[in-house]
C-alpha cells in the first residue's frame, strides 16, 4: 500500500476520533467533568464510561478488531442516556452521527446531565 493511502487512512481515522470532541467538550462540562478530556482519543470514552458508572472492562473491549466499533457505539448510546435521551431515534443519532448529535446535545440549553441513577430508574 502506497504511503499516500496510509496517510489518507490515518487522517480519516483522526477525524472520526476527534470530530465528536467539540460536542463532547460541552457534554463533559454539563456532566461536571473536565472538558479538555473530550479531545483525548479513547480517554474520552473512558470518561464517558465513568460518568455513566459502567464497568471499566468495556473500555478495553474497544481494542478488539471489528467488535471495538460496536462497543464504542454502545458507549456513545449509554452516554447520551445520562442526558435523558431514551428514544430510538436519539440512540440512532448517537451511534450513527455522533459528530452532529453530540454537538446538538452539548450546546442545547434544554439538555441536562441527569446521571446514571436516573438512567437506571428509566424503563
Amino acid at each position: 500500500m502506497p504511503i499516500h493511502q496510509l496517510i489518507i487512512i490515518l487522517i480519516i481515522q483522526l477525524l472520526i476520533l476527534l470530530l465528536p470532541a467539540a460536542g463532547m467538550y460541552k457534554m463533559f462540562e454539563k456532566a461536571g467533568a473536565q472538558s479538555w478530556k473530550a479531545f483525548a482519543p479513547f480517554y474520552n470514552t473512558w470518561v464517558m464510561i465513568k460518568l455513566g458508572k459502567r464497568a471499566g472492562y468495556i473500555f478495553f473491549l474497544q481494542f478488539i478488531p471489528v467488535l471495538g466499533w460496536f462497543v464504542t457505539l454502545s458507549i456513545y448510546v449509554e452516554f447520551v442516556k445520562t442526558f435523558g435521551k431514551f428514544r430510538l431515534h436519539e440512540h440512532a443519532m448517537a451511534a450513527l452521527l455522533p459528530v452532529i448529535y453530540f454537538f446538538y446535545v452539548g450546546f442545547n440549553k434544554h439538555d441536562k446531565f441527569i446521571g446514571p441513577e436516573a438512567v437506571s430508574k428509566h424503563k
